[in-house]
């Protein structure tokens, strides 16, 4: 699940003189206008904006692709950069009120942020909408939208946006970290878990452990943690063709799970480290994301929310059956020796800083693996890790996220002094002894 802080607040240089940009989120006359092309090859997005501004500031941006693949349709601008943001404007300084880009609609990584879009093998394509969040100069503080939206559906597509489907074109107001927009031909298939798009191109394999693993893993999750207040949708796309490489990308956003397989190699599913069994890990990671109802730790606590989501896998997965125990068994002991050389090389509250965010994953699901045993030995298995999380959601609701201390301060009722201020020393201070450390959590 990707995080990111989306304030543009920089200062840049317009015809001489130096002015604040900063993104205006009050007026909602201001709209983004998305109007892909009939092949799916392109995107033309608009901007206009209710009064003239000198630029507009992209409220996400993780690299430098966007000078290098985007097209301004409109004479006379250009797209610049500074303090790592990306804008655009005139490049006279003359201010304006509506601008036209192209952008290729095709699949492209980016650093810790959602692909922009990922085709569907029949032409079909998924949109992040986050991906075009802008804001014009103001005198705001930050870019925190909302975003007025509007999409188009060529001729013979639909739209499928928040659960609706649309004939023409849909408008909605965006917000935080965007949403998937799906415009294609494929209808939905719906049940009273959840709504799902599955790209008819995928091997056989992956399609059938979707429809089948996936479910069950819902609907046992929604049997131990406060339910949804609306069914999520599933988007599994697939690029058969996708030439620079293979491999699969994915996430979650409100109410949305999605992941996008590139390349051919896919027909061989037990190659690369893609066996069904990881992507059946990999969907029940993400399903436990949607159940956790957005209680989540900070950059540094980052264990608790990407922890809690591995841990909710790998107990949902072993009650259920879906894959075999050794896998778990494999998976659980290679979290336990990237934790150990993860504590070994500094604090897991750094891990962030230095470029290891994976460590929270590893350590966060020996931790609360930990967590669960100690529950059921104090409750004579009565409760468990679910148990916990079902009481801490609607306290969460008061706290934006929560700190290790805080949190295991939360959980010290259910596991005891001694197992809270273990894990919270695993999570903030420097192990002289990783092994020893980890021997006696397991030792609780």
């Amino acid at each position: 699940m990707i995080r990111l802080n989306s304030r543009c607040v920089l200062p840049i240089l317009v015809v001489g003189f130096v002015q604040l940009l900063a993104c205006s989120s009050t007026n909602v006359q201001n709209r983004i206008y998305l109007d892909p092309s009939d092949d799916g090859q392109h995107l033309k997005v608009t901007y206009r904006l209710s009064q003239p501004t000198s630029a507009i500031v992209f409220a996400r941006t993780p690299d430098e692709s966007r000078s290098r693949r985007w097209r301004i349709v409109s004479s006379g601008f250009e797209i610049a950069r500074a303090n790592d943001k990306d804008m655009i404007r005139r490049a006279d300084g003359v201010v304006f009120s509506t601008v036209d880009v192209m952008v290729p609609a095709t699949y492209v990584p980016l650093p810790k942020d959602y692909a922009p879009f990922s085709p569907f093998s029949d032409g079909s394509l998924l949109v992040h909408s986050g991906r075009f969040h802008a804001c014009p100069a103001g005198s705001a503080d930050d870019c925190e939208g909302p975003w007025p939206m509007q999409v188009e559906a060529p001729h013979g597509k639909h739209i499928l946006l928040h659960g609706n489907k649309y004939q023409r074109s849909a408008k909605w107001s965006d917000s935080d970290s965007g949403t998937k927009i799906y415009i294609g031909t494929a209808d939905a298939f719906a049940n009273a878990d959840f709504v799902q798009i599955v790209d008819p191109a995928l091997p056989p394999a992956i399609s059938e452990l979707i429809s089948t693993s996936l479910p069950e893993v819902m609907q046992h999750l929604a049997q131990r943690l406060p339910p949804l207040t609306q069914r999520p949708m599933l988007f599994a796309s697939y690029d058969p063709d996708f030439k620079q490489g293979h491999g699969r990308q994915g996430g979650t956003l409100p109410n949305q799970v999605f992941m996008h397989f590139y390349g051919s190699t896919w027909e061989k599913t037990g190659s690369n480290d893609n066996t069904p069994e990881d992507i059946a890990w990999f969907f029940a990671h993400e399903a436990g994301h949607l159940f956790q109802h957005g209680v989540t730790g900070n950059l540094e606590s980052s264990w608790i929310h990407e922890g809690a989501a591995d841990a909710f896998a790998y107990l949902s997965l072993g009650s259920l059956g879906n894959v075999p125990r050794e896998y778990l068994d494999t998976r659980r002991q290679q979290a336990r020796e990237s934790c150990r050389d993860a504590l070994g090389n500094g604090v897991l509250a750094n891990a962030a800083e230095r470029g290891r965010f994976s460590d929270y994953y590893h350590c966060g699901l020996i931790m609360f693996i930990a967590i669960d045993q100690q529950i059921r030995v104090n409750s004579n298995g009565q409760q468990d890790l679910f148990s916990f999380w079902a009481t801490l959601i609607p306290e969460s609701q008061a706290v934006e996220s929560w700190s290790s201390a805080e949190f295991l301060n939360r959980a010290e009722n259910w596991i005891g002094r001694d197992a809270a201020q273990q894990l919270l020393s695993l999570a903030v201070d420097k192990q002289n002894n990783p092994d020893e450390a980890l021997a006696r959590l397991a030792a609780q």
